[in-house]
């Protein structure tokens, strides 16, 4: 049986092996990977996906989460539209400030009496 599980490994790993190597080949001339993502997720529906989570499968989840003190999180569907941009309103003109003089660090050169008592 040990024998069995080797030979299993060796056959895994060279398929590993040549899959890598002819995705390496088919990035160096050029392929790209997205085809491969969009041929294989062609057939799936994500939005169904999403609708059946949170109308399905959360509800039925959220008793047994609440038991262990956890939350079952919803899922929202992204949009891939951009948004319009929306007007951004012209600037107001702010008032300038008047200038104030800073106070002197320097003493006043008039003289002062003193008292001598």
């Amino acid at each position: 049986m040990r024998k069995a599980w080797k030979v299993i490994l060796y056959i895994a790993l060279a398929i590993l092996i040549i899959g890598e190597l002819i995705l390496g080949v088919g990035l160096l001339m050029g392929g790209s990977p997205e085809r491969v993502w969009d041929t294989l997720y062609e057939h799936y529906d994500g939005d169904a996906l999403v609708e059946t989570w949170n109308t399905q499968i959360q509800p039925q989840l959220e008793p047994i989460a609440e038991q262990f003190g956890l939350q079952v999180p919803t899922v929202e569907i992204l949009s891939d539209e951009t948004p319009e941009p929306t007007a951004t309103p012209a600037p107001t003109a702010t008032p300038k400030p008047t200038a104030t003089p800073a106070p002197s660090a320097e003493p006043s050169a008039a003289p002062t009496a003193t008292a001598n008592p």
